[in-house]
């Protein structure tokens, strides 16, 4: 499976026709109460993995027929890989991208053996979520608990079904970390615990959970010192006219790092009261010290031959937008 991770160079992978690519890995997710909707991802051993992936399914009860620890095998011919929220993912091309397989070609690509092993899952600090071994892989963070601003909050919102993320830190680390609830999840209307202590769930730019019952919390919440970030937009951009390489340039000036998990960069069109599509989330990045961060157009590494931290569309506009970055209880840090 991590030969596979290697050959993805940042843009949409075709594996082709000839290619006889077959992948084996094991079962971490379950859409059984509502999370990983659409999804199944699997990673290549049951203990110590190396490397997971996610794979799109046009099913509504994966579950069903994927258990997690099954052990499976997944023919990747005529298939598409691509990086969807921070997750390599394997799915039919659409567009500049992938989406689901249909359901009525499932068995040709994913073949369920008799094999089902205990998931272990691996046992991980905060400060080590962003090692890319982890990423797709089911993992226990220790040690960790929601935002002080956080709590007494749902794990998505007390009612309705809009997608959620709550963020947990431990005390004396910059990096945060998102908790992603499916609005539709059979938790996601219910309290996030309070306290402090473990959470396991399949990682990726942020933790997404099986059942609640991910989360043991068995110690008492700790009040953490409180870090002001220093955040400023400080360039908004169209060189040579060219909106496709429009970029904002983020600067941290300030002394800590200072982790963007529940952030949102918010554009606003010509004069409009509200963002459009919602905001750009910058969960599952962070600004050191001292150091620039460039959210950009898709043209931008060619006209740079550079690459920004976030490639997006969601930078193209006419010049007349505003920008605004706002923090993880949506207090507004800079507008330009």
């Amino acid at each position: 499976m991590s030969e596979i991770e290697n050959l993805f160079q940042g843009a949409r992978l075709e594996f082709g026709v000839q290619n006889n690519y077959i992948v084996e890995g094991f079962v971490i997710s379950s859409d059984e109460l509502g999370n990983f909707k659409n999804r199944l991802v699997i990673q290549d051993n049951n203990e110590n993995p190396t490397a997971g992936i996610q794979i799109l399914i046009e099913n509504e009860a994966i579950f069903e027929n994927f258990s997690s620890g099954d052990k499976v095998f997944l023919k990747l011919d005529k298939l598409y890989l691509d990086e969807v929220d921070g997750a390599l993912t394997i799915g039919f091309a659409k567009n500049n991208s992938i989406t689901e397989i249909e359901e009525d070609e499932i068995e040709n690509y994913i073949f369920k053996t008799r094999e089902n092993r205990e998931i272990i899952p691996s046992i991980i600090k905060i400060d080590e979520v962003d090692d890319p071994k982890f990423q797709n892989t089911l993992v226990t963070v220790i040690n960790v608990q929601l935002l002080e601003n956080e709590l007494g909050k749902a794990f998505s919102f007390f009612s309705g079904e809009d997608d959620g993320i709550r963020t947990l830190e431990t005390c004396g680390e910059s990096k945060k970390l998102g908790v992603f609830t499916n609005g539709n999840a059979a938790f996601a209307n219910e309290l996030f615990p309070g306290g402090k202590g473990d959470v396991t769930g399949v990682l990726s730019n942020f933790i997404e959970l099986r059942s609640k019952n991910d989360i043991i919390f068995n110690e008492d919440f700790e009040s953490c010192p409180i870090i002001i970030p220093k955040i400023l937009i400080t360039e908004i951009a169209d060189p040579s006219n060219a909106t496709s390489a429009r970029f904002v340039e983020l600067f941290n000036a300030g002394e800590n790092e200072i982790d963007l998990a529940g952030w949102k960069l918010n554009k606003y069109l010509n004069g409009s009261e509200t963002p459009s599509s919602g905001g750009l989330d910058l969960s599952g990045h962070s600004i050191k010290a001292g150091e620039f961060f460039i959210i950009a157009n898709t043209g931008y590494s060619a006209l740079f031959n550079d690459v920004p931290e976030i490639e997006t569309t969601y930078m193209s506009g006419n010049g007349d937008d505003v920008f605004e970055l706002v923090d993880n209880s949506n207090t507004r840090i800079d507008i330009y």
